[in-house]
């Protein structure tokens, strides 16, 4: 027999059906549940976290009242600072602290901010109806904003 006309009657060659995606090898499964368990932490993170400096949220928004009704007396900025104070650090620490005392834990607490930034609250026992200056404000929104407690 002639082989051309043997090669003439094999059947075409057939190619095996493609291998679908679906279902994944366990691999990929193992894959999943490890990436799911970590974007759950990380979220639970993120929401502690956020749950954590809401006091500082409430303490800028409080802040904001203040400035919007007028003047903001040393009085009532030293009260914000200090309240503020107490929710981020231990409140038996931050409750007895006044003065120069008070004073250096505000510096120690923002270390960006310039050192004597406190100075003007040495005023507060004295003139505690003194309205605070702008720079103070400013000061104190940032301290609100940045500092170091015990929940960072």
């Amino acid at each position: 027999m002639d082989p051309d006309v043997l090669l003439q009657q094999l059947a075409p060659l057939r190619e095996p059906s493609p291998i679908g995606w679906w279902p994944p090898a366990p691999g990929w499964w193992v894959l999943a549940v490890v990436v799911l368990i970590g974007l759950g932490l990380l979220v639970l993170l993120l929401y502690r976290r956020r749950q954590a400096r809401r006091y500082r949220r409430q303490a800028l928004q409080r802040l904001q009242q203040l400035c919007s009704a007028g003047d903001v007396t040393l009085e009532q900025l030293n009260q914000l600072l200090k309240a503020t104070a107490m929710r981020g650090f231990p409140a038996n620490d931050v409750a007895r602290l006044h003065g120069a005392h008070w004073q250096q834990f505000l510096k120690a607490t923002a270390a960006k901010l310039p050192p004597d930034t406190w100075r003007e609250l040495e005023q507060v026992y004295r003139q505690p109806r003194l309205a605070a200056s702008a720079a103070l404000l400013q000061q104190s929104r940032q301290w609100l904003r940045q500092h170091r407690s015990q929940h960072d």
